[in-house]
């Protein structure tokens, strides 16, 4: 759903600049994305979020709430590295 995005928005703005979307372009989109998302994706989904949704519940003495808890924990920890990349990247990787 992301790359449908990025490929559409980077489409109209190639578009208002008289240029085709090509493959390259393609290639880019995917390669920002990456950057972006990468190495916040594999810290949450190898470590962040499993060691949050186990450890948690234990600690609070509460199933729900530690679920909960550690969701919102785990869903902060992945999008402060990916807004960080994000910023740091969208001048050099986001230039179509």
């Amino acid at each position: 759903m992301r790359l449908g995005q990025e490929v559409w928005r980077t489409r109209q703005e190639v578009r208002t600049h008289g240029r085709p979307y090509t493959l390259g372009t393609f290639g880019r989109n995917v390669r920002a994305l990456v950057v972006q998302f990468g190495p916040a994706e594999a810290l949450d989904s190898q470590l962040i979020r499993p060691t949050l949704m186990y450890w948690l519940p234990r600690w609070l003495h509460s199933v729900p709430q530690g679920i909960l808890v550690a969701k919102f924990a785990a869903d902060i920890t992945f999008y402060i590295p990916a807004i960080i990349s994000y910023e740091l990247s969208k001048r050099k990787l986001r230039k179509f």
